[in-house]
């Protein structure tokens, strides 16, 4: 048995539950060959065992009260498998709980979600699937999705969704396609510094999101996310006429210049109080450099201003004043 946890504040609870099931294995097969290789276990053995049993015991309830710090990269236990990419599928846990405590505290129900920055629709998906396990309730779902790389994925995910890129207007802009699944963006990343290879620049045409909704007939919506590698001001800026419906918003917002000339989280934050938005949560958190030494993007809840989830019943707290 071996068992690899990453340090972050990325967190996962499927990926826990895993472990602890793990452990628990990993428990039983060690008592198992104790019993079966025939010998009586000595005094010192079952004193050993013993303490395993206690160690696994604890562990377990300790990873989970700490799982907003630990993140599963890997469990390998005999032929079985876990990677972290299977750990990483699902939403983050911290807009599970944001959602169930404003469900439970405020009665407030996802009945339109639009997902600006879908990718393959995994995130839509695995948000479909949590909204109708918790609440039984099955919320419209739109994507949007700037590479075509995820035209099969999006197809397959049998949500309606649009491909193309996202501006604050209709016009021509210059996109890297690299022609993968990531790293695709109308801004350079921080691996680009020293130029981009001209095959991987072409020009494309970009739309405002309230063009593409317009267009697609799609909506009303409530809540929206938006990651879209440093567009997201622009984004936002383009939709303007989407947003008059929409109380919630799942932003990804770079602590560091990660996407060169794109959004930071200062801008974002300053788009967002223009909107009449708030910081109501931190979702996430991603860590990059050696041993995740330091901050570089938060993905943010904002909430409308003017939103009764703002309300003392909802909070805990005086309405804030804006």
């Amino acid at each position: 048995m071996s068992l690899i946890i990453k340090f972050n504040a990325l967190s996962n609870g499927d990926c826990l539950f895993i472990v602890k099931v793990t452990l628990t294995g990993g428990l039983l097969w060690y008592l198992r060959r104790k019993f079966t290789v025939g010998q009586m276990m000595s005094p010192l053995t079952r004193c050993r065992t013993f303490a395993v049993c206690l160690l696994t015991l604890a562990l377990a309830p300790i990873l989970t009260l700490r799982e907003s710090k630990y993140r599963v990269f890997s469990i390998n236990e005999g032929t079985n498998t876990v990677s972290a990419q299977e750990c990483e599928k699902n939403i983050v846990l911290g807009l599970k709980d944001t959602l169930l405590y404003l469900n439970k505290k405020c009665g407030y129900s996802i009945n339109g979600v639009l997902d600006v920055g879908a990718n393959d629709g995994n995130w839509s998906l695995d948000l479909r699937g949590f909204i109708r396990a918790e609440f039984e309730t099955d919320p419209s779902f739109y994507l949007i999705e700037g590479s075509d790389a995820h035209a099969e994925s999006l197809r397959n995910a049998g949500i309606p969704y649009h491909i193309g890129l996202v501006a604050d207007v209709e016009k021509v802009v210059t996109f890297i396609k690299r022609g993968g699944s990531t790293g695709n963006t109308m801004f350079p990343e921080k691996r680009d510094e020293e130029g981009v290879p001209g095959e991987f620049l072409v020009k494309q045409k970009a739309l405002s999101v309230d063009q593409i909704v317009k267009n697609a007939k799609a909506g009303p919506f409530n809540f929206m996310k938006l990651d879209v590698q440093g567009a997201e001001t622009l984004a936002l800026t383009g939709s303007k006429e989407t947003l008059k419906t929409v109380d919630v918003i799942a932003t990804e917002a770079s602590i560091q210049n990660y996407n060169i000339g794109g959004t930071d989280f200062y801008a974002l934050h300053s788009v967002m109080n223009e909107l009449g938005y708030a910081v109501m949560d931190i979702i996430d958190m991603n860590r990059h450099g050696q041993k995740d030494a330091f901050l570089i993007q938060i993905d943010i809840l904002w909430v409308k201003k003017s939103s009764r989830l703002w309300s003392k019943e909802c909070t805990g707290y005086e309405r804030r004043s804006f």
